[in-house]
């Protein structure tokens, strides 16, 4: 994933929960770069851009930004825009980096025993059927067992922008032990 992808996913689920907030993005430094190249391809998304500590003059966001090309790339997939636009947006600040376009680190966890269940609906509607969860548990003499390493997870398999709340599909796990 690029820095730029995974602000976009942040920007996704932060608009999915909630919808009316406006979305701000503040960049200090190398963030200030990021942020203008968000600025460039995503200007839709923000309600406002927030820069300190620039690390250089950056032309290369203003110079892109009308690039059909890249426009293209991102109208395509807004998660993995990638080709020599890179480049260009930065204008050759990332070439002492090895690969600037990631990977994100990826961590294999184990997470013992766990519950899941599949939430058909709106994120606002999970309570109820993480109580279905948390009774299925009572009855079969399990509890949660939330804690500092043991996370609640939520895997989201709907396209937020493509699916109607209703008809959202998530996955919710929690952690558990035998009581």
């Amino acid at each position: 994933m690029t820095y730029l992808r995974d602000e976009k996913y942040l920007h996704d689920i932060a608009h999915m929960a909630y919808p009316d907030l406006p979305f701000f993005v503040f960049g200090h430094s190398w963030g200030s770069m990021l942020g203008r190249a968000y600025a460039a391809l995503y200007g839709d998304d923000l309600a406002g851009l927030m820069l300190c500590g620039l690390v250089s003059q950056f032309k290369g966001c203003e110079i892109e930004y009308n690039d059909p090309a890249i426009r293209a790339a991102v109208a395509a997939d807004p998660y993995q825009p990638s080709g020599e636009w890179f480049g260009k947006v930065f204008l050759g600040m990332t070439d002492r980096i090895e690969n600037p376009n990631g990977p994100a680190e990826f961590l294999t966890i184990d997470e013992g025993l766990c519950v899941q269940i599949m939430h058909l609906g709106a994120f606002d509607d999970e309570p109820a059927t993480v109580a279905l969860m948390d009774a299925y548990l009572e009855r079969n003499g399990y509890a949660n067992d939330l804690n500092k390493e043991r996370l609640h997870h939520e895997i989201y398999l709907s396209d937020a922008r493509k699916v109607a709340p209703e008809k959202r599909k998530t996955v919710i796990r929690h952690p558990i032990k035998k009581i």
